[in-house]
């Protein structure tokens, strides 16, 4: 389960997370339904870290959650859940955000699209998308094909 804890200190020494620990925190949580007051959630993520989170938009997803995730070591990580119909089957994904530097692509090939810094692969059976940008890194992970994460990646 999550642990919301306060804000931690910039004099504490954080180490960067894995890819890996991230899959393994969106098995945990993918399958739980989550209802509540998004909004609220979300006002409470911004006012708990200290960086600028953004509201990504995916085509066609409607984000149902908002949470801070910490990492045994790691700076605060923000995950942000959204939902859609895929096909006829009810899907999930979340982002994942921290400071640029704060999440490492262990595992991921690298590519260069359109001048923007990607990377992308499978872990445990899931693909995932990671790109920094405007200072923050992004990990997009879910059950889609990579093709289709990276498209809704390069699309915000």
């Amino acid at each position: 389960p999550d642990q919301v804890k306060q804000i931690q200190s910039h004099h504490k020494e954080h180490v960067p997370a894995m890819v890996g620990e991230l899959t393994t925190n969106y098995m945990e949580v993918a399958q739980r339904d989550t209802t509540g007051d998004v909004d609220a959630e979300f006002k409470e993520v911004v006012e708990e870290v200290e960086f600028n989170v953004s509201k990504l938009s995916f085509q066609g997803w409607e984000l149902t959650s908002a949470k801070v995730l910490h990492l045994p070591k790691s700076a605060c990580i923000v995950r942000l859940t959204y939902a859609a119909k895929v096909n006829g089957k009810k899907e999930k994904l979340i982002c994942y955000q921290s400071c640029q530097g704060n999440i490492k692509p262990e595992g991921l090939s690298a590519h260069s699209i359109d001048g923007r810094q990607v990377c992308c692969g499978k872990i445990d059976g899931l693909s995932l998308v990671f790109w920094p940008s405007d200072g923050r890194d992004h990990v997009l992970i879910g059950t889609l094909p990579e093709k289709e994460l990276m498209l809704l990646a390069l699309g915000v």
